[in-house]
């Protein structure tokens, strides 16, 4: 190694090490701040008060239903179209844990590395935040609204914090991943167009049937302008107390799974206290925005992340 070469890269690691400190920093220092005003008992964020959504189970359970399916129809679509042999590289590939999108973000094709992006960034952040915060939330939290004048038990916790927690629970597990022969990048690519494709017309389609088959108005779907500004600086501060705690869980999992050989993807327990605080964020404000910004924030770390790491 040059000295000239040896210089740039000591340069760069005391950069990428000033970079993490001061992210460190202000992240202890936001929790700092978050405990002193629950030890006052003061409000971290304020509660903005709203009517109980209008949709009911049967809502809920049909839009689930369509979000569910539309990607499984996407999938089977997809494999018709290249066939099944396009589906794994190699037969004597071994089964890794690699993320999908990982695989696609690493596979050095522009076309693949901008849609895994796209998909990753954008459009699951959109649709996990509507579908858990905003549809299934928003309704666990009506029933609460709803019911506890009749049930006292509802206000104390744990209980109270079930329409919180079970979003949460439920969005952590559609994130379990088991160890399997990757795909090949053509048929990933397409897989991953595929779920665009119908994670968008779900998404549209439940906007659709809540606005004018339910009644619902735009600050039941979470949608206030006025407050862009706010939610955007509020999703980003909790990106920035939130982030270094979870990485560093991952990061830790990620160890014992190699160091035990577990055949399961660590995914769901970080990913599980990250949705706790996008449920936080959504029951304080009951806006769309916060999680969302938060959850777009927290996917373009993790992919800036994997290429810093390459």
């Amino acid at each position: 190694m040059t000295p000239l070469l040896a210089t740039s890269l000591h340069k760069e690691i005391m950069l990428q090490a000033a970079i993490l400190a001061i992210v460190l920093a202000v992240s202890a220092g936001l929790w700092a701040w978050i405990y002193s005003r629950w030890q006052r008992r003061e409000p971290i964020i304020p509660l903005a008060r709203r009517r109980p959504v209008p949709w009911q189970a049967q809502d809920v359970f049909f839009i689930f239903l369509i979000g569910f399916l539309f990607p499984i129809m996407a999938a089977m679509a997809v494999q018709a179209w290249m066939g099944p042999d396009a589906a794994q590289r190699a037969a004597d590939q071994e089964p890794e844990l690699t993320h999908p999108a990982e695989q696609l973000l690493g596979s050095g094709n522009p076309s693949a590395i901008a849609i895994a992006v796209i998909m990753a960034v954008i459009v699951a952040p959109l649709f996990e935040e509507f579908f858990f915060r905003v549809l299934l939330q928003g309704w666990l939290e009506a029933i609460w609204s709803r019911q506890r004048r009749k049930h006292p038990e509802l206000r104390a916790a744990p209980v109270s914090w079930i329409p919180i927690v079970l979003p949460a629970a439920i969005f952590a597990l559609m994130h379990l991943r088991s160890g399997k022969t990757p795909f090949s990048t053509q048929y990933l690519t397409g897989l991953f167009l595929g779920q665009m494709a119908a994670d968008l017309v779900a998404l549209g389609l439940a906007i659709v049937l809540l606005r004018f088959a339910v009644g619902a108005t735009a600050a039941d779907l979470g949608w206030n302008p006025e407050k862009l500004r706010f939610d955007a600086k509020l999703g980003l501060l909790a990106l920035l107390a939130a982030t270094p705690p979870i990485l560093t869980l991952q990061v830790s999992l990620i160890g014992l799974v190699k160091w035990t050989g577990i055949d399961y993807a660590p995914d769901p327990i970080p990913l599980f206290f990250l949705a706790l605080v996008l449920g936080a964020l959504y029951h304080r404000t009951h806006r769309l925005a916060p999680p969302l910004v938060l959850h777009i924030a927290f996917n373009a770390t993790a992919v800036l992340l994997f290429f810093a790491g390459k």
